[in-house]
């Protein structure tokens, strides 16, 4: 390599000749404000994506019910999950909205959850009683013991009853879900069942109670006279 008089250099490798011309670089600095401009943008899009992400994941628990098809008022199934080892099958109840109000005085709602095996009723739980509300938030689980070769055979029924401390407890609305359901109650057992231990939530209006007991054929407990002696 040879200097030139022009202030370039010449190259000279294995006889092919070139020429290169070096010129200095006057590179401005980068001002500081358009540095911080940058990292305040990325920031902001970081941002933006963990907000979409955490949306994404609870969107289901906190939806809005999708109006009410019946006048009994929906509730949200929070949590039914099935785990194959061990077996086990978690309801949770989130909150109801909108509930009929059964007579003229304070509504004080809880939650029956019901497992009916091979139309039995077989394990039962309910939530605490929430008082004076017609849109109670209960976030409550259960967990049931649910052989995997059985919940082909599994009902799982929720009933909304309003607490009376003179009177008995009467039953605000019912629904339930298994393979015996249909419409959005047997999706959401097809889907609780086709993803084993992720969470999977849904509204869900209340029926009558007469039309769900119907649809389970289950027999009414009939109180028959005693003999007298």
């Amino acid at each position: 390599m040879l200097k030139k008089p022009g202030g370039g250099f010449k190259c000279t490798l294995r006889g092919f000749n070139s020429s290169v011309h070096l010129c200095p670089l006057n590179a401005a600095p980068v001002p500081k404000w358009a540095l911080i401009a940058v990292a305040v943008a990325v920031a902001v899009l970081l941002l933006l994506f963990l907000i979409c992400i955490i949306k994404c994941h609870t969107l289901p628990f906190f939806a809005e019910p999708p109006g009410l098809l019946h006048s009994y008022g929906p509730v949200l199934l929070r949590t039914v999950t099935l785990c194959a080892i061990p077996s086990q099958m978690k309801v949770g109840v989130k909150q109801a909205a909108d509930l009929k109000p059964c007579c003229s005085l304070p509504t004080d709602p809880f939650v029956k959850v019901h497992l009916i095996l091979n139309r039995k009723k077989w394990k039962k739980r309910k939530t605490s009683v929430k008082k004076n509300t017609l849109s109670p938030y209960f976030n409550e689980v259960f967990v049931f013991e649910v052989p995997f070769n059985q919940i082909q055979n599994v009902d799982l029924v929720i009933s909304i009853w309003d607490h009376d401390k003179v009177t008995k407890n009467e039953q605000i609305g019912k629904l339930f879900l298994g393979c015996r359901a249909t419409g959005n109650q047997l999706r959401h057992w097809s889907d609780m069942l086709s993803n084993p231990r992720r969470p999977v939530a849904q509204w869900h209006s209340l029926q009558a109670v007469d039309v769900v007991d119907k649809a389970l054929g289950l027999k009414t407990h009939l109180k028959l006279p005693l003999p007298t002696r």
